[in-house]
């Protein structure tokens, strides 16, 4: 998700992906130019689905107000797609927190913008104690980031150039393959059957916050690193996998999605935080068509605590310890 979508509006988003149809493109925070200025502006979120022959673009507003949305504010939003140099789209649909006002209501239907209101439903008890209240989240070793001596520079993601690089051969200028092919020849033939250092990864992982991150040195010798047809000089390469065994609470709360006269649909939402990951999953009820949403993305702070860390371990005689420790 982008940074400048806000909680409220990546639930609406996931409800959204949960119940469009096959195919159909969900893009939060998307940015459109305008039709006549060109000037680049914000929908909360813009599904693109085709309908026979036909593309057809939806915008839904996400709106967490605190009250009620008034008519002020659905100007607003009449303004921004049915004004004058308006954004192209063809069906607006508006998601309150709280609803509507009667006025907003009424110029809403006036401009044939659909409404939609998003509450938390209350638990009946056999659903609360239904629920889990931990779950596990289980991550075999899987290539997970680079460093290279010379660094890359600092706005450079080690992440997306693990996916993207390349090797190239400094004397004939030969590309040797993707970085990401070497990290998988890697893991496949010298980390998993490695039984004695994939049980250390399990061992940190349990003990410490749900993961460990192993750093492997990789020979490479008289290459580039080339990433968006930039070389970069490389004297010394390390790949970082990481590997994740952790449990913990998770928070799941079950809503309604309300239009004008329709029958609500309720979805249950759950969240947490496992193993440096927030764990996020929407699954629809008693919706035939609709797919349940699973998404997994790595905590900021987690990230940069992992990237910072600076442990090698080698094998010694007496197992795995770290180095710059006695034996």
């Amino acid at each position: 998700m982008p940074q400048r979508t806000n909680d409220f509006q990546e639930l609406v988003t996931l409800i959204q992906e949960s119940l469009v149809p096959q195919g159909a493109k969900v893009t939060p925070s998307a940015m459109v130019p305008g039709p006549s200025s060109g000037a680049m502006r914000e929908i909360d979120i813009l599904i693109e689905t085709s309908v026979g022959p036909y593309a057809m673009k939806i915008a839904v507003e996400a709106k967490d107000e605190g009250r009620r949305l008034d008519a002020t504010k659905m100007e607003a939003i009449i303004g921004k797609y049915r004004g004058r140099g308006s954004l192209l789209v063809n069906k607006v649909v508006v998601v309150a927190h709280h609803g509507f006002t009667e006025e907003a209501t009424n110029r809403a239907r006036d401009e044939d913008i659909e409404l939609l209101t998003l509450d938390e439903a209350k638990l009946c008890d056999w659903c609360q104690s239904a629920m889990p209240k931990e779950f596990h989240y289980h991550s075999d070793p899987m290539p997970y980031s680079i460093e290279i001596d010379p660094p890359l520079p600092p706005d450079i993601d080690g992440t997306v150039a693990m996916r993207e690089g390349h090797f190239v051969c400094r004397c004939h200028g030969h590309d040797k393959g993707a970085v990401m092919a070497h990290m998988f020849r890697l893991l496949c033939t010298s980390i998993l059957p490695n039984k004695s250092l994939v049980q250390k990864m399990h061992e940190v992982a349990v003990n410490g916050k749900g993961r460990s991150i192993l750093s492997q040195e990789i020979p490479i010798n008289n290459h580039v690193f080339r990433l968006n047809g930039v070389d970069y000089p490389m004297e010394k390469f390390t790949g970082k996998f990481q590997y994740i065994h952790a449990t913990g609470p998770m928070d799941s709360r079950r809503y309604e999605v309300c239009g004008i006269g329709g029958e609500p649909v309720k979805v249950m939402h759950s969240h947490g935080l496992l193993g440096g990951h927030h764990i996020k999953m929407l699954m629809p009820m008693g919706v035939p068509d609709a797919r349940g949403i699973m998404k997994i993305v790595e905590d900021p702070e987690a990230k940069k605590d992992s990237l910072s860390a600076k442990k090698r371990w080698r094998l010694t005689p007496n197992g795995w310890i770290e180095e710059g420790k006695p034996e």
